[in-house]
């Protein structure tokens, strides 16, 4: 039963059956945002069976919890199923979402309630807490019931259940309700939302005014489905008309699925319209059953997206009807990418091909439109299912387009492969003279380049001037530190999860054939024995230097710690990002690292983007622990602003000296070394320059060009008489 105040050895006792226990938790009710619950244990029993006849104080024993009786019923009174119709009043309107309306009463029921609050005597409350149901004066100086959803000081958050509205009033205004009205109406106020909008659907300021204008007045409601909590889903009715259209939104329509086409194992005719490579290819089937079938479904969809509407929003994987302005027809599609908010790239799934159309040109597609099948296919073709994830030479892949691009064919489905986690049909191709494409294409000298290793893609730097709050992971040296952006950390949870439970069997995991630099890989981490994704920095015979992408250290590794990493663990993005803290020119000394590492390691910080070399280094403002970084190491006397712009002849060589000289890349390597590298330039075939891309150098050259501009912007800038 609901009560004030329990008394305290009944509060030591729940608190001793619940704690460190799992439940099953069973919703029957949902009260004003707070929810009844059935909990039962591991052995089956309720735990409410421990308090049923036990007071809330030591004495007479209380009513059952079934059903509290100084409190009026559950929101809305009762439970509105889909069909369910009446009229009712409109009360209040908060978004499309989530308004009022007052079911099951009428103007007379509403005067009653409102006449017995004004005449009862009042009798205030006690106390006031969250839960407590009351009698309070609003703003309009009218009594209402209401239910106390918050207590902040004197001040009581009250929801007025017969109307939906919500005022904070003073704690020691409210008064207890009278019996009758607890017992005789439950909550009037039914909380309800509007049929045919989606939880992103917003509402322009002219929606509003012409929501606020039928409030109060006298709608028909229909009940088209509830919700999981029990919430009423509406259609409404205001004089004939319905609301979503008075407010300015036209109804989304439900999406539906288009069902997949299939080849079968006898041969049938066949056009190919999109070929991409042997392991990607559209067949689209051309017998005149299917002629007959989808001549009478384009009139249909041409007739029906002249009169549709435009679509409210376009994401990927929806089914829909998009125009071809190559053709100015209209084709059944799916979205395939979001370029950006008016733009799309869409598969006619009845084609094969792509186009890019702008959302003005997207219409949704009804039921009845996407039932028929649809006609193009992705296959593989025969003799190359093992290819999968190879990389084609372009010569095989012009060669195979020219054999089979807008040519009748005959396709035979000889079994099936995975692609991409997609069941797809192995076909035998033939051109009309029986001649197997498979073999024509193979008698090409066309070579097959062996698969890509894994690659990850690096985190998306945030721009200059933006904040952003990370994780420090690693600190490097005295002034820079390894860190990931909070906004993912839920993310990398979940992928260093999945890590230990695909590698927790380590006898049945795979090794790379051979290790390289700037190889992918799962690799275990000697501190913790955890696996993490790393890439390979240095190969020796028996072990590799492994950076781990998601934190910024680096552990040389016993080669037989290190597996090849599974491709559902390249999707999200590099983790780490190098950070520079802005020392604003000072000189940092040896001792800093220590003073970071106090500062900063393992907590989340605050960062304000100073620049971004591009190179994947940051230089940050850091505040930890609402401490700004910098300032604390200066205060500490680990980085020093120098006094003065540093003498001419410390900036560059005296007059008369030898310019220094710079050792070249080039000449310090050794034949049959192995280095990933970036092409900087290319000029020609016998002139290429590259540079080393790997963790080490680009923080070294960070590192370099940070001191540089450190040092010339602090003055040390020396004038030369001619270019150098």
């Amino acid at each position: 039963p609901p009560a004030s105040g329990w008394h305290e050895a009944v509060c030591d006792r729940l608190v001793e059956i619940v704690s460190e226990n799992t439940f099953l938790m069973e919703v029957k009710s949902v009260q004003s945002g707070q929810l009844l619950v059935l909990l039962t244990n591991d052995a089956g029993q309720s735990l409410s069976d421990s308090f049923i006849g036990v007071a809330p104080s030591a004495g007479a024993p209380a009513p059952a919890v079934e059903s509290p009786s100084d409190s009026p019923s559950s929101s809305g009174g009762k439970l509105y199923s889909a069909g369910f119709s009446d009229t009712a009043t409109l009360s209040m309107f908060l978004v499309p979402q989530c308004f009022f309306v007052q079911m099951n009463c009428t103007a007379d029921d509403l005067k009653q309630i409102m006449d017995t609050l004004a005449s009862s005597e009042t009798d205030y409350l006690q106390s006031a807490e969250v839960g407590v149901w009351c009698a309070a004066c609003a703003s309009d100086s009218m009594w209402y019931r209401g239910h106390v959803t918050d207590v902040t000081g004197d001040k009581a958050t009250v929801e007025f259940i017969d109307y939906g509205f919500s005022e904070d009033v003073e704690v020691g205004s409210l008064s207890e309700l009278p019996a009758g009205l607890c017992t005789v109406r439950e909550p009037l106020a039914v909380s309800c939302r509007l049929h045919g909008v989606s939880e992103d659907t917003e509402l322009s300021a002219q929606g509003y005014a012409s929501a606020e204008a039928v409030c109060e007045k006298q709608v028909h409601v229909t009940v088209k489905s509830t919700l999981d909590d029990g919430t009423p889903v509406v259609e409404v009715l205001v004089d004939g008309r319905s609301l979503i259209d008075i407010i300015g939104l036209s109804a989304e329509q439900p999406s539906v699925q288009l069902q997949a086409g299939s080849l079968s194992a006898q041969p049938c005719k066949v056009m190919i319209n999109q070929c991409v490579s042997p392991v990607d290819f559209w067949c689209k089937k051309c017998d005149d059953e299917q002629a007959g079938v989808y001549s009478n479904m384009d009139d249909s969809l041409a007739r029906h997206c002249a009169q549709a509407p435009g679509v409210n929003q376009a994401a990927v994987d929806d089914a829909c009807a998009v125009l071809s302005r190559q053709d100015n027809r209209w084709y059944r599609a799916r979205i395939v990418q979001v370029i950006d908010a008016s733009t799309v790239t869409a598969s006619l799934v009845d084609v094969g091909t792509t186009v890019t159309v702008s959302k003005a040109d997207i219409r949704a597609l009804t039921p009845q439109l996407a039932q028929p099948a649809t006609l193009a296919v992705k296959c593989v073709l025969s003799g190359y299912e093992k290819c999968v994830g190879v990389e084609f030479d372009a010569a095989i892949r012009q060669t195979l387009s020219g054999l089979v691009k807008g040519k009748q064919l005959y396709a035979t489905v000889q079994g099936m492969c995975e692609v991409s986690g997609t069941s797809v049909p192995v076909v035998q191709l033939l051109d009309v003279n029986k001649v197997i494409i498979s073999d024509t294409l193979k008698a090409t000298s066309a070579p097959i380049l062996p698969p890509h290793t894994p690659t990850i893609a690096a985190v998306k730097l945030p721009a200059t001037g933006l904040q952003t709050g990370v994780i420090v992971s690693f600190i490097q040296s005295s002034s820079s530190f390894w860190c990931q952006p909070i906004k993912t950390a839920d993310d990398l949870i979940d992928l260093q999860a999945d890590l230990a439970d695909s590698y927790a069997d380590l006898a049945s995991a795979a090794h790379p054939e051979s290790l390289t630099v700037g190889m992918c890989v799962a690799a275990v981490y000697e501190e913790d024995g955890g696996m993490y994704r790393g890439e390979v920095q240095r190969v020796t015979p028996r072990t590799a230097d492994i950076f781990f992408l998601d934190y910024g250290d680096m552990k040389t590794v016993k080669n037989s710690e290190i597996y090849t990493l599974l491709p559902q663990f390249t999707t999200l993005p590099r983790q780490a990002m190098l950070c520079s803290v802005n020392t604003c020119g000072a000189v940092v000394s040896d001792d800093a690292q220590l003073h970071l590492e106090e500062l900063c390691a393992d907590k989340q910080c605050q960062l304000t983007i100073v620049s971004n070399d591009g190179r994947g280094v940051v230089c940050a403002d850091v505040v930890v622990d609402d401490q700004n970084v910098s300032s604390v190491l200066q205060s500490r006397g680990a980085v020093q602003l120098p006094s003065s712009p540093p003498a001419a002849d410390s900036a560059g060589p005296a007059e008369g000296s030898t310019t220094t000289e710079i050792a070249d890349y080039g000449s310090i390597l050794q034949a049959g070394e192995v280095h990933t590298v970036r092409i900087v330039e290319a000029i020609s075939p016998e002139e290429i320059y590259v540079q080393r891309a790997d963790v080490q150098t680009d923080n070294a050259l960070a590192d370099l060009l940070e001191a540089m501009n450190v040092f010339y912007n602090s003055g040390g800038l020396v004038a030369v008489e001619e270019t150098i």
